[in-house]
């Protein structure tokens, strides 16, 4: 094995060191865990950052993982990788886990079994080993494969962008990042020549059984042959771009996500139907993709079929009704509500839950007049003083608004949410009323009453906010001090949305 004492002599050390640069893939300090696979890709990268390890000021490991799928040829590989490793005199955690187990357990392709056990013991040993950066060895090649095959299925935007240069492991303590993905499988195979290093060889990699396999053995060939020598260069050029696109239309859809969002409970997610109905097509696919994700934490079997169903039973489904989804994703039409719902079913019926997550008690105290977030109700209320008389028609102000005689009241005032019980002596009738029976007039679903926030003076209720007022604290001809209350924000409420004026 032969290296330079400069080591940005060689072409591929240069790529994978500008290649670092352009996507900021590390920092001086930064820890890196190798994924070793022993192949001529996990090496060439072992290599390489070995190398570079004292000019970017980086500390090196490797982690090499047994399927269990090879027999003695994958133990051939790990010894294969210990020595390499304590050749480089780099750290090695190696580890034996089933992938077969996991494909019967979770009903998965081999080929994603493999993926998902692989991804998970790097980040257990980047974990355990304090590295905050997973190198892995995929190529330009690689990349250019990957969009061929996706666009061969019919993908989207999203898969055609190929494999990303890098990206946060969940939880955000670690990013994988890919240091090889501008350089050609052609520069990796002439620098393990150059090194004069051995390399160990995956005999499934020429299984043409498997699609993949078939692309890069059969079809990129012919495709380069006789329509684009430079096709992987161009594959990859548009992945990049695609990526790019990407992050853009990620981010309109976030927005429009935030705006159409009337609650957030985590498992669930609440949305403005109508809001969604009066976006594009191609921005409902979006917001929904993203409102899935947030609930269910992935996108796992969450392709074109499943989601264009999601997507007109959001905006041309019945107004009460559910659309199952996969994994036990529901969505359920309340009217102009949209409930995105990763709750767990019933192991007896299979059925989901009649009640949604309850929200938390919120009590706020209202010492003086000024402006007060309100607790889980989403909303903020503002309390002014007025000096001169409000409008004359103050109770036809909207639902966002109220006018109280100051003179029959005292601050502190208390904000609080609905508790059985609540009762109020209804503005312009005799007797009092309970809330409750408001909430059933007004057709407020039972898992957004907990949120509408009650205005009160000491035991006395004022105001169901935006439904309805009390006598109590009524303006009249006498009253010489107004107070004005308003919200703003939103409430996940059948009527949408509150704004202040």
């Amino acid at each position: 094995m032969r290296t330079n004492d400069d080591p940005t002599r060689d072409p591929l050390i240069r790529a994978i060191e500008k290649t670092i640069a352009t996507h900021g893939m590390l920092q001086p300090g930064d820890r890196v865990l190798v994924g070793l696979s022993g192949g001529p890709d996990s090496t060439a990268l072992l290599l390489g950052l070995h190398q570079l390890r004292a000019r970017l000021s980086i500390t090196i490991g490797a982690a090499h993982l047994n399927h269990g799928l090879r027999g003695d040829r994958a133990a051939r590989d790990a010894r294969h990788a210990a020595g390499l490793a304590d050749h480089l005199d780099v750290w090695l955690v190696t580890e034996t886990e089933s992938a077969e187990a996991f494909r019967q357990a979770h009903r998965v392709s081999p080929e994603e079994a493999a993926r998902e056990v692989r991804y998970r013991f790097l980040e257990r040993a980047a974990m355990a080993g304090g590295f905050n950066r997973i190198a892995l060895g995929h190529h330009q090649d690689d990349d250019a494969e990957l969009v061929l095959m996706r666009l061969l299925r019919g993908s989207g935007p999203l898969g055609l962008a190929g494999i990303p240069p890098q990206r946060p492991v969940s939880g955000g303590a670690t990013t994988i990042i890919r240091p090889l993905i501008r350089t050609s499988r052609a520069a990796i195979l002439a620098f393990i020549a150059r090194s004069a290093v051995a390399t160990v060889t995956d005999e499934s990699n020429t299984d043409v059984r498997f699609l993949r396999n078939r692309i890069r053995h059969h079809l990129l060939p012919l495709l380069k042959e006789q329509y684009n020598p430079a096709l992987i260069e161009g594959l990859s050029r548009m992945a990049q771009l695609m990526r790019d696109e990407e992050v853009w239309l990620e981010g309109v859809a976030a927005e429009r996500l935030r705006m159409l969002t009337l609650a957030d409970q985590g498992a669930v997610l609440v949305l403005d139907r109508g809001g969604l109905a009066d976006c594009s097509p191609a921005l409902q696919r979006r917001v929904l993709r993203a409102a899935i994700q947030r609930c269910k934490g992935d996108l796992r079997r969450m392709g074109f079929v499943p989601l264009e169903a999601a997507r007109e039973f959001a905006v041309q489904g019945p107004a009460r009704g559910t659309c199952d989804l996969p994994d036990g994703l529901v969505m359920r039409g309340q009217g102009n509500r949209l409930h995105v719902m990763n709750l767990p079913r019933n192991r007896t019926t299979g059925r989901l839950p009649r009640t949604f997550p309850r929200a938390a008690a919120f009590e706020c105290r209202i010492p003086s007049p000024g402006c007060f977030p309100i607790g889980e109700s989403g909303i903020t209320m503002t309390f002014s003083l007025l000096e001169t008389r409000p409008p004359e028609d103050v109770y036809g102000t909207g639902q966002q608004t109220a006018f109280f005689d100051m003179d029959q009241l005292r601050f502190p005032l208390m904000v609080r949410n609905f508790r059985p019980g609540d009762r109020l002596v209804p503005l312009g009738l005799n007797g009092t009323q309970k809330v409750k029976k408001i909430f059933i007039d007004r057709k407020i679903p039972r898992e957004d009453r907990p949120r509408y926030p009650m205005l009160l003076c000491g035991d006395s209720l004022l105001w169901v906010a935006g439904l309805r007022q009390s006598e109590v604290g009524k303006i009249s001809p006498s009253t010489r001090r107004w107070l004005k209350v308003e919200m703003s924000g939103c409430l996940s409420a059948q009527d949408g949305y509150f704004y202040s004026i």
